[in-house]
Protein backbone atom coordinates (compact mmCIF):
# COMPACT_ATOMS: atom_id res chain seq x y z
CA UNK A 1 0.00 0.00 0.00
CA UNK A 2 0.95 3.66 -0.13
CA UNK A 3 -0.43 5.54 2.84
CA UNK A 4 2.09 8.37 3.37
CA UNK A 5 4.08 10.45 0.92
CA UNK A 6 5.90 13.74 0.47
CA UNK A 7 5.69 16.83 -1.73
CA UNK A 8 8.63 18.72 -0.29
CA UNK A 9 9.20 21.20 -3.13
CA UNK A 10 5.93 21.92 -4.97
CA UNK A 11 7.33 25.00 -6.71
CA UNK A 12 10.04 23.01 -8.51
CA UNK A 13 7.87 19.94 -9.10
CA UNK A 14 6.89 19.19 -12.74
CA UNK A 15 3.29 20.09 -11.87
CA UNK A 16 4.30 23.76 -11.80
CA UNK A 17 5.51 23.66 -15.41
CA UNK A 18 3.04 21.18 -16.82
CA UNK A 19 -0.20 22.37 -15.24
CA UNK A 20 0.29 26.11 -15.42
CA UNK A 21 1.72 28.93 -13.30
CA UNK A 22 4.14 28.21 -10.51
CA UNK A 23 2.22 27.62 -7.33
CA UNK A 24 2.32 30.08 -4.48
CA UNK A 25 3.48 28.60 -1.15
CA UNK A 26 0.10 29.51 0.31
CA UNK A 27 -1.62 27.33 -2.29
CA UNK A 28 0.57 24.28 -1.69
CA UNK A 29 3.12 24.46 1.13
CA UNK A 30 5.88 21.83 1.35
CA UNK A 31 4.59 18.59 2.80
CA UNK A 32 6.73 15.92 4.46
CA UNK A 33 4.01 13.61 5.74
CA UNK A 34 0.84 13.54 3.65
CA UNK A 35 -1.49 11.08 5.38
CA UNK A 36 -5.03 9.78 4.77
CA UNK A 37 -7.72 12.47 5.10
CA UNK A 38 -5.15 15.23 4.42
CA UNK A 39 -5.73 17.68 1.58
CA UNK A 40 -3.20 18.18 -1.21
CA UNK A 41 -3.07 19.30 -4.82
CA UNK A 42 -3.86 16.86 -7.66
CA UNK A 43 -3.67 17.24 -11.45
CA UNK A 44 -6.77 16.55 -13.55
CA UNK A 45 -7.97 17.17 -17.11
CA UNK A 46 -11.20 18.59 -18.44
CA UNK A 47 -12.33 18.57 -22.06
CA UNK A 48 -13.51 21.21 -24.48
CA UNK A 49 -14.43 19.43 -27.69
CA UNK A 50 -11.50 17.01 -28.17
CA UNK A 51 -8.83 19.14 -26.53
CA UNK A 52 -7.88 18.30 -22.94
CA UNK A 53 -7.20 21.17 -20.58
CA UNK A 54 -4.82 20.50 -17.70
CA UNK A 55 -5.93 21.80 -14.34
CA UNK A 56 -4.94 21.40 -10.74
CA UNK A 57 -7.30 20.92 -7.83
CA UNK A 58 -6.01 22.20 -4.49
CA UNK A 59 -6.83 20.44 -1.24
CA UNK A 60 -8.25 17.24 -2.66
CA UNK A 61 -8.73 14.81 0.23
CA UNK A 62 -6.55 11.69 0.37
CA UNK A 63 -9.12 8.91 0.67
CA UNK A 64 -11.26 8.15 -2.38
CA UNK A 65 -15.06 8.17 -2.21
CA UNK A 66 -16.99 7.23 -5.37
CA UNK A 67 -19.57 9.66 -6.73
CA UNK A 68 -22.36 7.50 -5.30
CA UNK A 69 -20.89 7.41 -1.77
CA UNK A 70 -23.18 7.63 1.25
CA UNK A 71 -22.24 8.97 4.70
CA UNK A 72 -21.40 5.39 5.70
CA UNK A 73 -19.02 4.73 2.79
CA UNK A 74 -15.45 4.16 3.95
CA UNK A 75 -12.77 6.07 2.00
CA UNK A 76 -10.04 4.04 0.29
CA UNK A 77 -6.50 5.34 -0.06
CA UNK A 78 -5.29 2.73 -2.60
CA UNK A 79 -6.68 0.85 -5.60
CA UNK A 80 -4.99 -2.28 -6.89
CA UNK A 81 -3.95 -1.84 -10.52
CA UNK A 82 -4.74 -5.47 -11.30
CA UNK A 83 -8.45 -5.09 -10.44
CA UNK A 84 -9.15 -1.34 -10.64
CA UNK A 85 -10.99 -1.64 -13.97
CA UNK A 86 -13.51 -4.15 -12.56
CA UNK A 87 -14.05 -3.18 -8.92
CA UNK A 88 -17.37 -1.31 -8.60
CA UNK A 89 -15.84 1.06 -6.05
CA UNK A 90 -13.24 2.33 -8.55
CA UNK A 91 -14.56 1.30 -11.98
CA UNK A 92 -16.23 4.57 -13.02
CA UNK A 93 -13.30 6.70 -11.88
CA UNK A 94 -10.82 4.48 -13.69
CA UNK A 95 -12.77 5.00 -16.91
CA UNK A 96 -13.48 8.72 -16.57
CA UNK A 97 -11.65 10.56 -13.78
CA UNK A 98 -8.04 9.54 -13.46
CA UNK A 99 -5.62 12.03 -11.92
CA UNK A 100 -1.93 12.64 -11.33
CA UNK A 101 -0.81 12.94 -7.71
CA UNK A 102 2.40 14.99 -7.38
CA UNK A 103 4.99 13.58 -4.97
CA UNK A 104 8.73 13.28 -4.50
CA UNK A 105 8.85 10.28 -2.17
CA UNK A 106 6.83 7.87 -0.07
CA UNK A 107 7.17 5.85 3.12
CA UNK A 108 6.99 2.16 3.90
CA UNK A 109 7.36 0.41 7.22
CA UNK A 110 9.22 -2.81 7.94
CA UNK A 111 8.47 -4.93 10.99
CA UNK A 112 11.62 -5.45 13.06
CA UNK A 113 11.47 -7.11 16.50
CA UNK A 114 7.87 -6.10 16.92
CA UNK A 115 8.48 -2.48 15.94
CA UNK A 116 7.54 -0.49 12.84
CA UNK A 117 10.72 0.84 11.21
CA UNK A 118 10.06 3.58 8.61
CA UNK A 119 11.85 3.87 5.28
CA UNK A 120 11.72 6.80 2.89
CA UNK A 121 11.72 5.93 -0.82
CA UNK A 122 12.66 8.43 -3.51
CA UNK A 123 14.46 8.81 -6.82
CA UNK A 124 18.27 8.87 -6.61
CA UNK A 125 18.21 12.39 -8.09
CA UNK A 126 15.50 13.47 -5.60
CA UNK A 127 13.29 14.82 -8.41
CA UNK A 128 9.52 14.83 -8.26
CA UNK A 129 7.12 12.52 -10.11
CA UNK A 130 3.42 11.71 -10.41
CA UNK A 131 1.57 8.79 -8.85
CA UNK A 132 -1.27 7.29 -10.86
CA UNK A 133 -4.45 8.33 -9.07
CA UNK A 134 -8.23 8.27 -9.31
CA UNK A 135 -10.42 11.13 -8.16
CA UNK A 136 -14.08 11.86 -7.58
CA UNK A 137 -16.18 14.99 -7.22
CA UNK A 138 -18.85 14.92 -4.52
CA UNK A 139 -21.51 17.48 -3.71
CA UNK A 140 -22.10 17.52 0.02
CA UNK A 141 -25.41 18.12 1.78
CA UNK A 142 -24.47 21.76 2.42
CA UNK A 143 -23.91 22.29 -1.31
CA UNK A 144 -20.12 22.46 -1.16
CA UNK A 145 -17.89 20.39 -3.43
CA UNK A 146 -15.41 17.80 -2.18
CA UNK A 147 -12.67 16.25 -4.31
CA UNK A 148 -11.23 12.96 -3.07
CA UNK A 149 -8.50 10.75 -4.51
CA UNK A 150 -6.61 7.51 -4.10
CA UNK A 151 -3.29 6.15 -5.38
CA UNK A 152 -3.15 3.14 -7.71
CA UNK A 153 -0.66 0.44 -6.70
CA UNK A 154 1.16 -2.44 -8.39
CA UNK A 155 3.42 -5.24 -7.28
CA UNK A 156 6.63 -3.88 -5.79
CA UNK A 157 9.81 -3.85 -7.84
CA UNK A 158 12.28 -6.57 -6.94
CA UNK A 159 14.54 -4.27 -4.94
CA UNK A 160 11.69 -2.94 -2.77
CA UNK A 161 9.85 -6.18 -2.00
CA UNK A 162 11.77 -6.60 1.25
CA UNK A 163 9.88 -3.55 2.54
CA UNK A 164 6.42 -4.25 1.14
CA UNK A 165 4.90 -6.36 -1.62
CA UNK A 166 3.08 -3.33 -3.11
CA UNK A 167 4.21 0.08 -4.34
CA UNK A 168 2.52 3.12 -5.90
CA UNK A 169 2.37 3.30 -9.68
CA UNK A 170 4.51 6.18 -10.96
CA UNK A 171 3.34 7.40 -14.37
CA UNK A 172 6.17 7.79 -16.94
CA UNK A 173 6.38 11.31 -18.35
CA UNK A 174 5.45 10.19 -21.86
CA UNK A 175 2.15 8.87 -20.46
CA UNK A 176 1.08 11.80 -18.27
CA UNK A 177 -1.61 12.93 -20.70
CA UNK A 178 -2.57 9.34 -21.54
CA UNK A 179 -3.35 8.77 -17.88
CA UNK A 180 -5.51 11.90 -17.62
CA UNK A 181 -7.75 11.71 -20.68
CA UNK A 182 -10.74 9.38 -20.73
CA UNK A 183 -10.20 8.29 -24.35
CA UNK A 184 -6.93 6.44 -23.73
CA UNK A 185 -7.04 2.84 -24.91
CA UNK A 186 -7.13 0.08 -22.25
CA UNK A 187 -3.91 -1.49 -23.50
CA UNK A 188 -2.02 1.77 -22.91
CA UNK A 189 -3.44 2.09 -19.41
CA UNK A 190 -2.45 -1.50 -18.68
CA UNK A 191 1.12 -0.76 -19.79
CA UNK A 192 1.28 2.11 -17.28
CA UNK A 193 0.19 0.00 -14.31
CA UNK A 194 3.57 -1.62 -13.71
CA UNK A 195 6.24 -1.29 -11.01
CA UNK A 196 9.36 0.76 -11.63
CA UNK A 197 12.50 -1.02 -12.79
CA UNK A 198 14.96 -2.10 -10.07
CA UNK A 199 17.22 0.80 -9.18
CA UNK A 200 14.66 3.45 -10.10
CA UNK A 201 14.13 4.32 -6.44
CA UNK A 202 16.28 4.17 -3.32
CA UNK A 203 15.13 3.43 0.23
CA UNK A 204 16.63 5.03 3.34
CA UNK A 205 15.75 4.18 6.92
CA UNK A 206 14.44 7.34 8.62
CA UNK A 207 13.49 8.57 12.06
CA UNK A 208 10.39 7.20 13.78
CA UNK A 209 9.27 10.85 13.97
CA UNK A 210 7.30 10.15 10.79
CA UNK A 211 5.32 7.35 12.43
CA UNK A 212 2.87 9.87 13.88
CA UNK A 213 0.68 11.19 11.03
CA UNK A 214 0.35 14.61 12.64
CA UNK A 215 4.12 15.22 12.57
CA UNK A 216 5.37 17.43 9.75
CA UNK A 217 8.64 18.97 8.60
CA UNK A 218 12.14 17.87 7.55
CA UNK A 219 12.47 15.67 10.62
CA UNK A 220 10.24 13.11 8.87
CA UNK A 221 12.96 12.31 6.31
CA UNK A 222 15.98 12.59 8.60
CA UNK A 223 18.13 9.41 8.28
CA UNK A 224 18.02 7.13 11.30
CA UNK A 225 21.57 6.80 12.70
CA UNK A 226 20.84 3.35 14.18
Amino acid sequence: MCGRFTLRDPVRHPISKWFGPILEPSEQPPRYNVAPSNGIIIGVATHKLSEPVRLWRPQARFGFLPHWATPDTKPQINARGETVAEKPFFRDAFRKTRCLVPADGWYEWQGVAGKKVPYFIQRPDHLGFFFAGLYSRLTREDGTTLYTFCIVTSEASEDLKHLHDRMPVVVPEQHWMDWLVAETKPEILKSILKPGAPGTYIAQRVSTFVNRPANEGPGCVEPDPN
